[in-house]
């Protein structure tokens, strides 16, 4: 059983900022206030603390039961609209799958995770969607460093190079992170410009299977689906027999298919 107390003077905003922090879904000025904050108050440090704890505790135990990331997407956004829809925070602990957590304001993606961790699914390969899931993580490492005129990264899967799209669009790869997927290895880069961010994820083996319902678009002689998921555009097509994946929730989709498509004269290879 692991066991999370946390400080009892938190606010719903410090709460709900913990949480985003943790998720990755802060904007860089947020992140840093959060940073700021936590460096300065003991009590608001430790509480970052035990939330990263958590959070990580949970996501190694849906990753090792096989649960997909899609499903705890879900999950998840469905506690955050509970939340945006008027859920009081609670002040009795909650207890899920023999964890006990404190208020479910505070641990929502923890809990989120727990639920799909139970969720044990059959075997075989991930889908799109499991995939794009991933790209609301936060990075684990830094990306290594290239010249900015380069178009190829140092980050790649297999033979599959990751793209350098600082020079020709602006976007500066900031970090990176690995995952395992439906058995899969995926290696995802995050880019950022003017407060926004894209994540591109390339998939280890063979090809996924293209997502149902997603429209096909030709990109300078390339085949790109592209779809909507939680909120997110996705945009997804195959480079050197792999699946890659591009998604963000505040990038227009012709943004993210002109990204997908750019070859960097042969550069780039598919």
């Amino acid at each position: 059983m692991i066991v999370i107390d946390q400080p009892h003077d938190l606010s719903a905003d410090d709460e709900a900022a913990l949480v985003a922090y943790v998720d990755g879904r802060l904007d860089p000025e947020e992140r840093a206030s959060v940073e700021t904050r936590a460096a300065a108050d003991p009590s608001f440090a430790a509480a970052l603390a035990l939330q990263q704890e958590g959070r990580d505790a949970i996501a190694t135990a849906a990753e090792s039961t096989g649960a997909p990331l899609a499903l705890r997407s879900r999950v998840e956004g469905l506690a955050t609209q509970g939340r945006r829809h008027g859920d009081r925070r609670p002040s009795a602990r909650t207890r899920l799958g023999g964890i006990r957590w404190p208020g479910a304001g505070l641990v929502a993606g923890a809990v989120a995770a727990v639920i799909a961790a139970l969720v044990v699914l059959g075997g075989g390969a991930p889908g799109v969607d499991d995939v794009a899931a991933a790209a609301v993580r936060a990075p684990t490492a830094r990306v290594g460093t290239v010249p900015a005129t380069s178009p190829l990264l140092k980050e790649h899967v297999e033979n599959v190079i990751f793209p350098n799209y600082f020079t020709k669009f602006g976007w500066k790869a900031v970090g990176t992170r690995t995952d395992e997927i439906g058995g899969r290895d995926t290696r995802t880069v995050f880019y950022e410009k003017d407060g926004k961010r894209i994540a591109y994820t390339i998939v280890a083996g063979d090809a996924l299977k293209w997502p149902d319902g997603a429209s096909k678009t030709d990109v300078e002689g390339t085949v790109v689906r592209a779809l909507e998921y939680e909120g997110r555009d996705v945009v997804t097509w195959k480079r050197g027999g792999h699946t890659c994946v591009l998604s963000s929730k505040d990038v227009p989709r012709a943004e993210l298919l002109a990204l997908a498509g750019w070859k960097a004269k042969g550069a780039v290879k598919f």
